[in-house]
C-alpha cells in the first residue's frame, strides 16, 4: 500500500488527508467544514476524468499535524470522503516529500506519511454506465450500469439485482 496520507486533527478528531501532487487545489468533504464558514465561489472542479466535482463552496479550517496548528484552504465538496491536499498546499507549506521513506517536512519538521486506514488492497469506486442514452428533459430513466463499491464487507449479506431489467422508461 501506498504510504501518501497525513493525519491531522480536526475538532479533537483525526482525519487522514491525501496529499496530491496531481490535484491542482486542496479539496475538503462538506461533513467536516462549519457550514456557515463555507463562502461562494465560481470554481470548478474537474475529476482526472473531466467529470464535474460539484463544488459548495470555498473555506479555510484550523487543523492540527501533531501538535502543530496550521490553516488550510480548499474548495468544499459533498462529492468527496477524505481531504485531498492539492499541490497548493504543497507549494504554499513548501513542504519536502521523500517518497522513499514516506515522509514529508512541513515547516522543517518531519511527518510520517501512513498507508489509508482500514485499506488491506487497492480499492476502485465507480459506476460504468453500459450504453449511451439521452435521457428526455423533464423524466425520469433507469440507465443500464455497474456500480463498483470499495467498502462492502466480505462477510455481509448482498443482495443480487440484475439491473439490466430495470432499464425501461417510466
Amino acid at each position: 500500500m501506498e504510504r501518501v496520507y497525513l493525519n491531522v486533527k480536526i475538532k479533537q478528531r483525526t482525519h487522514q488527508c491525501l496529499l496530491d501532487s496531481g490535484c491542482e487545489v486542496t479539496v475538503i468533504p462538506l461533513k467536516l467544514v462549519d457550514k456557515h464558514r463555507i463562502r461562494p465561489t465560481s470554481k470548478n472542479l474537474l475529476a482526472a476524468n473531466s467529470t464535474k466535482i460539484p463544488v459548495v463552496g470555498y473555506t479555510t479550517m484550523k487543523v492540527f499535524i501533531d501538535e502543530d496548528q496550521s490553516e488550510i484552504a480548499g474548495l468544499v465538496s459533498d462529492h468527496i470522503s477524505t481531504i485531498m491536499h492539492g499541490i497548493d498546499f504543497l507549494t504554499n507549506y513548501n513542504i519536502e516529500w521523500n517518497f522513499a521513506e514516506a515522509q514529508v517536512s512541513i515547516k522543517g519538521k518531519p511527518y510520517k506519511l501512513l498507508p489509508r486506514k482500514g485499506r488491506t488492497s487497492v480499492t476502485c469506486r465507480r459506476v460504468v454506465v453500459a450504453q449511451e442514452t439521452t435521457v428526455p428533459a423533464r423524466s425520469e430513466y433507469s440507465l443500464p450500469a455497474t456500480t463498483i463499491y470499495n467498502n462492502m464487507h466480505r462477510n455481509s449479506e448482498v443482495p443480487t439485482i440484475d439491473w439490466s431489467q430495470q432499464n425501461q422508461p417510466r
